[in-house]
């Protein structure tokens, strides 16, 4: 049987599971998981909730840009940031490992250039 939205979540779509619960979620149905994708899920799912992290932090930051320009050009990346980091998720949904990864490094590159940005003065 395939995975459905209630093999992670609760009946409440909002119910996220916990990296180590997302683990051993994958685990009840992948007993001999020789490919460690378990192991795999849990810290993507942790990768995904640092980011996601660095950006509620950077939204902040931003907020507290005096210049106007200099604020948009963030927020620009902000949102660029926000949209890769959506596509992770919707990675994860697809139970795509491979793309999960792809994305996680877009993400950690559009955060790593919002961050620069903002460590400029």
């Amino acid at each position: 049987t395939a995975p459905t939205c209630t093999s992670c979540h609760s009946s409440m779509a909002a119910d996220v599971p916990s990296p180590a619960t997302l683990e051993e979620q994958c685990l009840h149905c992948h007993h001999d998981d020789r490919q460690s994708r378990a192991r795999v899920a849990r810290r993507e799912l942790e990768d995904l909730t640092r980011l996601r992290t660095k950006l509620r932090r950077a939204k902040l930051q931003i907020a507290a840009v005096m210049e106007a320009d200099r604020r948009v050009s963030l927020t620009t990346q902000w949102t660029e940031a926000d949209l890769s980091i959506r596509d992770v998720g919707a990675a994860i949904h697809a139970f795509d490992q491979r793309r999960v990864g792809e994305q996680l490094g877009d993400a950690n590159a559009h955060i790593d250039r919002l961050m620069a940005g903002l460590a400029k003065r």
